[in-house]
């Protein structure tokens, strides 16, 4: 009822994940109540997502020829395939905000083209901001440490994304790794050419400027919505 609920409410859900890894059975009831559930889900325009399944459980649900249900082992894999869904979700905000920025000749040449393989840290945590990021191809992680040396992901950031303005803004400690998921090209401006653009062309910077009051405002919308989904 309460996912039946949720579905018929105005606020839209992508995915809908069940955790099963640390169920021991599953009776006639349980498998009714499954497949109902994946059914109403995939109607709404949802993709239903399995981690941690049986392959016997899996089989008995006979549900593999339904595009929109995605089977894992892992619930760390499953958690990764959602994370996916939403990066393209905000790779396509991002998109549509770096609309506001024509990076013709002028803008492009006030940045530097950096290219960097998988796994390559572009900034460290703790290190003093003195950049920011445009991603033109690839995605990159923001990776955080915490006082008990446990490392976790923050959020991805795909094509499009503006990475590292408020630190080069305030020249303020990075809070996190940038690390790059995949081979990544970006664009990089330093502080010091931000403060030279602003003194010898205005008209480039005040566009940087606008650009970045853009991002900020879809990142604000995005998590806006994002919440309304969490807590309808």
């Amino acid at each position: 009822d309460q996912l039946r609920a949720r579905l018929d409410s105005a606020v839209s859900m992508d995915v809908v994940m069940v955790d099963m890894s640390q169920a021991t059975g599953v009776d006639t009831s349980g498998y009714g109540l499954i497949q109902q559930s994946v059914e109403l889900a995939v109607d709404a325009g949802a993709q239903f997502v399995f981690a941690g399944v049986e392959p016997s459980l899996q089989a008995a649900l006979d549900l593999d020829s339904n595009a929109n249900v995605h089977w894992f082992a892992d619930p760390d894999d499953a958690f990764e395939y959602i994370e996916q869904i939403q990066l393209e979700r905000t790779e396509t905000s991002d998109a549509d905000a770096s609309r506001g920025l024509d990076l013709n000749d002028a803008v492009r040449a006030l940045f530097t083209v950096v290219t960097a393989p998988a796994g390559n840290v572009l900034m460290r945590q703790g290190e003093l901001g003195d950049e920011l990021l445009i991603i033109e191809h690839g995605h990159l992680s923001a990776m955080r440490t915490d006082a008990h040396g446990t490392r976790y992901r923050l959020r991805s950031f795909g094509t499009g994304s503006l990475v590292g303005e408020i630190g080069m803004l305030t020249g303020g400690p990075r809070t996190a790794d940038v690390v790059a998921e995949t081979d990544v090209r970006v664009l990089k401006l330093t502080r010091q050419e931000y403060e030279v653009a602003k003194r010898d062309r205005p008209d480039l910077a005040f566009q940087l400027d606008e650009f970045i009051m853009v991002s900020q405002a879809e990142r604000v919308r995005s998590l806006s919505d994002s919440l309304d989904r969490a807590l309808a």
